[in-house]
């Protein structure tokens, strides 16, 4: 067997190709895992992957820049401090092709695919521009659905924490969901594109510049930035924010140091080439705690929200929900071609090897469908099911999500 397919074979065994079901993967600096690097554990799952695959990365410094350009994997540190993904990348000097941006060759973490969960580590880029971009975690492309969560994003530039997926031809933007990270930077720290919620994190303003925070939407009203239980501050006084195109912001339940200039309010810097669809001044705050400026009153019930109560995870991200607990249910049975297929109510990722057990007794295997909402059975005769066997595995919803949904078995 020459090297290449030996390479091949040991893909194929660790994500379970062949064996109908994904695995996780480990990465650890010392060789005591699967892969010594991130890189070569993204690198092992199929560029057109559909299953959840969770990368498990062992605490360590990790000295690399990592390109993610698959879908529906979670890279799961093993201590938020002390697992550390690290490269210093002096966006100055760094190549820049026609057609793309300094975040997506200069950033620390690039990500362009779907369906994606980072959590549990930091990541960092230590290079410190005089007035540059110091890009660190950036979600390029076509990318959606992107969870982050337990994670410090430290940059000492502009354009840290870049959730800004690429307008497609109908111009819809991303959908992003954070929980408990830690930004720094000087500009531009966040910069979603779409609409995103971030609840319980820290953004850290540095250089006293007029611009920490950013936000835009541009192709649909519903579009914007929600923060929630935050807290904003930061090194020298700095102005809050800037937004180009249309969008909204919410801050709720925030807290604002003293930092914050009296004269530095969200602010309207104006794009070329576009009309404002939906009108300036969509910035509402509530019950946050803040210097006594007009600008940061409550002013919430001039929202389409009216109330706080409303403006939860769900509301703000209605079609996806990534706090929801609640896992894929199972829709109907299909019979045909001596086999039994279940179809679930979304995409489900398969661990371990599930068995229906028949009310005769007798078992069928699972055979197919991870990555799908369509799991199929062989069935050894026709038979009623009784009950499915995960045999020590499970059934878990294939989409990003704060919580692991396990699938609800619960036979129609």
């Amino acid at each position: 067997m020459n090297s290449r397919l030996i390479a091949l074979t040991a893909i194929m065994f660790v994500l379970g190709v062949g064996r109908g079901a994904a695995r996780d993967l480990t990465v650890a600096a010392d060789g005591s895992g699967d892969f010594k690097t991130v890189q070569a554990a993204v690198d092992a799952a199929p560029a057109d992957n559909r299953e959840r695959v969770v990368i498990a990365i062992k605490n360590g410094l990790y000295p690399e820049q990592v390109r993610i350009h698959n879908s529906f994997l979670t890279l799961r540190g093993e201590d938020q401090k002390k697992t550390r993904i690290v490269a210093a990348v002096e966006s100055g000097a760094c190549p820049v092709s026609p057609g793309q941006s300094v975040e997506e060759h200069c950033s620390t973490i690039l990500a362009e695919g779907n369906n994606l969960v980072f959590e549990d580590f930091t990541v960092e880029n230590p290079f410190k521009p005089e007035k540059g971009k110091g890009a660190t975690l950036s979600v390029m492309g076509d990318s959606t659905r992107i969870v982050v969560h337990n994670v410090d994003v430290i940059g000492y530039g502009g354009d840290t924490f870049v959730l800004s997926a690429r307008r497609s031809a109908t111009g819809a933007g991303g959908e992003y969901y954070a929980n408990h990270v830690y930004v720094s930077g000087t500009y531009h720290i966040i910069v979603p594109r779409g609409t995103t919620y971030v609840v319980d994190s820290t953004f850290w303003c540095m250089g006293g510049l007029p611009n920490c925070l950013f936000s835009e939407g541009v192709t649909r009203e519903t579009d914007k930035l929600v923060i929630r239980h935050s807290v904003i501050d930061g090194d020298e006084p700095f102005g809050l924010g800037t937004y180009f195109r249309d969008t909204a912001w919410y801050f709720i339940d925030d807290t604002f140091s003293d930092k914050v200039r009296r004269d530095g309010q969200i602010h309207r810097v104006p794009a070329k080439n576009y009309t404002m669809k939906w009108g300036e001044g969509r910035i509402y705050f509530a019950d946050s705690k803040a210097p006594d400026y007009p600008w940061f009153k409550n002013n919430l019930d001039q929202s389409p929200a009216k109330s706080k109560a409303v403006i939860t995870a769900a509301w703000t991200l209605p079609e996806w929900n990534p706090e929801s607990t609640i896992g894929p249910s199972i829709q109907h049975f299909e019979n045909a071609d001596g086999q039994v297929r279940i179809v679930f109510s979304e995409s489900v990722t398969v661990r371990g090897q599930p068995r229906l057990v028949l009310a005769s007794g007798r078992t069928a295997v699972y055979v197919a469908g991870s990555g799908t909402d369509t799991l199929s059975f062989r069935l050894p005769h026709p038979g009623k099911v009784k009950k499915i066997d995960l045999q020590g595995g499970a059934i878990l919803a294939s989409s990003a999500s704060l919580h692991e949904r396990q699938a609800n078995l619960r036979l129609p």
